[in-house]
């Protein structure tokens, strides 16, 4: 399905020939592809064993299910992957790719709506009817045997059409994945040319491969090839990789999307960011992340640094950023994580950029929204937009228990159309969008374009845990609704197309101005603390929520004001320490018993001789700092492991005294120290 912009759009058009042609590449990496038609290509074959395939279910028009366990790891390009996501359109992702849409993407093409895929036939496919009387025939069936094999099957597959009925044609292809040689293999079966070109779009239909990065691809043939009914393409692995890659990136912060969160102004619990390596080669020189986090005025309020000593390929780490970011101004921020190391092959993946939305609690009521604005930078609607057409934004409450009292949505055209608002818990499938909360239908004489629309809810919803959608529903064809792409990017957008969830096509790039009004709300603040200790050190990390300033005690007469102190003690024992923690609210005061202990060291040595030369082996135990060697002739050391000489010969008593932040401990053993010896001649 196409969607409506009110953006000027610049197309550059070409004309090429869809003729068949020996295969191509080798791509920057290696891969070739031949066709069934070309010498050595290989030989179209058909699988077909449905009735013991998994159907997939909820595909619908531009959206993607998944993900799915393939059952073992399939390597592409310099990765493995082992879960893969199916695309309505006509493409598989081993990301967790959400949507790619029409206008398709030539290959390769980076930082578009999604890489990592394979495309047979990325296309605007549809797998959904408008039409009882004129059912949608499309499915998807896969399979795998768990060992070395996936294959993924569209059947009878129409295109889209903004007509009656809202789709014409059938596809029949099939791709077929085989780690035996890292091989990915298209069939055609039964193929459909009757292909209606969209002449606002080079690229309706395209074939090929892309790597996770975008910059690296093969694409068959021209775009708009429309592949002939018996025909398969085959993409070979290259026997020696062209690039040995080095690929670190920030893969998600916060959460496995990336998604924006709220907390209340004050002490952020947690900032986290996963960080992998997801090139073919290991990195073994240190690794730097940086955590940032930035207002909208790009005004940095906090960072920190992380190290890592390397990263094997293909592995991933989640990192904790220390100390704990505490932000006590309400609004929209970025949270930015950036990886630095010399050997990486690819700084353009190096950055992560998710959104925190810091609300201030303080009153009775609060508005949670991922917009930074008032003002829509585009809008957006759908071709033939039905009352089951729409978008959507997911939120997780900042403080439980929560009611929402009102939304509002902001309409930027409207031509005698109204709308339905609707809230619906997350729990549908895999969080999804489930029990229907609150719905409520505005008439076109109700709506406003050009402004804020407020929906009041006649029984308002209270949120106790979890998260919740708000739903947007078109009333008919002429009516938008703002987004905006200007500042952080929440990456809790979706699209609805006939009743069908997906994360919106640029939910990489837009938010929708949706916002929600909640009260009856609790005071948000809340004290409480973790701690980790060696020997008398404590290190204390603050897990309050909602403290603005903090007061430390810490039973031994001793105190502090930093949101995670680190505290020595002048002796072992068990302190009760409390924390206090404040805000416009009031204050809330934790306490726990924290004992430290200092084990005390145990001196100890060993030694071997050659003649009069010692060397002495340091064996104590419990974190030794320090070492007061006393060889028995007048000699000494401090060193850990010294070598000694003896003078004369004869018996002589070693003694070691071992230090640390716990005390010492002395040892004494006796050493005989005899000459080498000589050799004579006559």
């Amino acid at each position: 399905m196409k969607k409506l912009f009110t953006l000027l759009i610049a197309f550059t058009l070409a004309t090429c020939a869809n003729t068949l042609k020996a295969g191509g590449g080798p791509d920057a990496y290696g891969y070739v592809w031949l066709a069934s038609t070309d010498m050595g290509g290989p030989t179209p074959t058909w699988i077909d064993t449905t009735s013991a395939w998994q159907q997939v279910v909820g595909l619908g028009d531009d959206n993607s299910v998944g993900s799915f366990n393939m059952f073992f790891p399939f390597h592409y390009y310099w990765g493995d992957y082992s879960s893969f996501r199916i695309g309505s359109n006509g493409w598989i992702s081993f990301d967790n790719v959400s949507n790619i849409a029409h206008c398709f993407p030539t290959i390769p093409t980076p930082g578009g709506a999604g890489d990592n895929f394979v495309a047979p036939l990325m296309s605007d496919l549809t797998f959904i009817s408008s039409f009882p009387n004129n059912p949608n025939p499309g499915e998807v069936h896969w399979w795998t045997n768990l060992k070395d094999t996936l294959i993924v099957s569209y059947y009878n597959v129409p295109w889209w059409q903004n007509g009656t009925p809202d789709w014409y044609g059938s596809n029949t292809f099939q791709v077929l994945f085989d780690a035996r040689d890292s091989s990915v293999t298209y069939t055609y079966l039964n193929m459909n040319n009757s292909f209606t070109d969209n002449t606002g779009c080079t690229s309706d239909i395209v074939i090929g491969i892309e790597n996770s990065t975008g910059n690296v691809g093969l694409q068959c043939y021209t775009t708009e090839f429309k592949p002939p009914s018996n025909f398969a393409i085959k993409f070979s692995y290259p026997s020696v990789p062209l690039l040995s890659v080095k690929d670190l990136t920030p893969t998600w912060n916060q959460n496995t999307e990336s998604g924006g969160e709220f907390y209340p102004t004050g002490l952020i619990p947690s900032l986290t960011s996963n960080i992998k390596n997801v090139g073919n080669s290991d990195v073994v020189t240190p690794i730097s992340i940086t955590g940032r986090i930035r207002n909208l005025a790009s005004t940095q309020v906090y960072t920190s640094t992380n190290t890592l000593p390397g990263l094997v390929a293909g592995v991933d780490t989640t990192m904790t950023f220390l100390p704990q970011a505490n932000v006590n101004v309400a609004g929209q921020y970025y949270w930015e994580v950036t990886t630095t190391n010399s050997n990486d092959i690819n700084p353009g993946n190096n950055i992560r950029s998710s959104e925190l939305g810091m609300v201030d609690l303080s009153g009775a009521t609060a508005q949670l929204t991922f917009c930074t604005g008032s003002l829509p930078t585009s809008n957006v609607s759908w071709n033939g937009g039905m009352l089951d057409d729409g978008v959507g934004v997911y939120h997780e409450p900042p403080i439980y228990p929560m009611t929402i009292t009102s939304l509002e949505y902001y309409i930027s055209t409207s031509t005698n159309q109204g709308f339905i608002a609707a809230v619906y818990d997350d729990n549908g499938p895999n969080g999804g969008p489930g029990t229907l909360l609150y719905v409520d239908t505005l008439a076109p004489t109700s709506v406003t374009a050009g402004a804020w629309n407020t929906v009041t809810l006649s029984a308002p919803v209270t949120i106790t845990s979890g998260g919740y959608y708000v739903a947007w529903f078109m009333g008919g064809p002429n009516i938008t609704i703002g987004t905006e792409d200007v500042g952080p990017i929440s990456h809790r957008s979706y699209e609805i197309l006939g009743g069908q969830w997906a994360f919106y096509r640029e939910n990489s790039l837009r938010d929708l101005l949706i916002r929600v009004n909640i009260s009856n709300f609790p005071c948000a603040i809340s004290s409480g603390f973790t701690y980790t200790s060696t020997n008398t050190v404590a290190n204390f990390s603050n897990s309050s929520v909602g403290g603005t300033s903090f007061a430390w005690d810490f039973g031994d007469g001793n105190t502090s004001t930093v949101n995670g102190p680190m505290h020595t003690y002048a002796a072992v024992g068990t302190y009760t320490v409390c924390l206090i923690a404040t805000n416009t609210c009031g204050s809330d005061t934790s306490c726990q018993m924290v004992t430290v202990n200092c084990p005390a060291p145990t001196a100890g040595f060993n030694y071997t001789s050659t003649g009069i030369s010692l060397q002495f082996g340091d064996q104590s135990t419990s974190g030794i700092t320090g070492w007061a060697w006393d060889f028995g002739d007048g000699g000494s050391s401090a060193l850990q492991n010294p070598l000694h000489s003896y003078a004369n010969p004869g018996t002589y008593t070693v003694c070691l005294i071992a230090s640390s932040p716990c005390g010492s401990d002395t040892t004494c053993t006796s050493v005989q120290v005899c000459a080498l010896p000589s050799a004579n001649f006559l």
